[in-house]
């Protein structure tokens, strides 16, 4: 007597693994203090939409450094039509170059409610994932 076998199982489906996502870098911004004629809540709500601008940043240092932390501190000047006049950093601390030239150039593209004049002051502080 012949055994009878049937059609054979269907494989299982697996799952492609995920690759679990990189930690993100610890990036923040200290309350911005505002001065001039510039509506001080617009203010800081422009230069906290920067934050992942900044991130970015940051995590370009951190391909070359990859323990680069510090604070850096900047100033930026804000016309009356709201565009960035002039974007200062007082003070880099311990970051790199890379890093706060990036940053720089980002604070400098930012764009204010028209209609004021005024200063921006903040720190960012940045250290790697933990």
């Amino acid at each position: 007597m012949a055994a009878a076998y049937g059609a054979p199982p269907a494989p299982t489906p697996v799952a492609p693994v995920a690759e679990a996502p990189a930690p993100r870098p610890v990036v923040e911004i200290s309350p911005p203090k505002v001065t001039g004629k510039l509506v001080a809540d617009r203010a800081i709500q422009v230069v906290t939409r920067a934050q992942a601008a900044l991130e970015g940043c940051y995590q370009k240092a951190l391909t070359n450094t990859p323990a680069a932390a510090g604070t850096a501190e900047f100033r930026i000047q804000v016309s009356p039509s709201g565009t960035v006049t002039r974007v200062e950093t007082p003070s880099i601390g311990r970051l790199p170059p890379v890093a706060t030239s990036c940053m720089t150039a980002r604070l400098g593209l930012l764009e204010f409610p028209s209609g004021n004049a005024g200063a921006i002051a903040f720190s960012v502080r940045c250290e790697p994932s933990p």
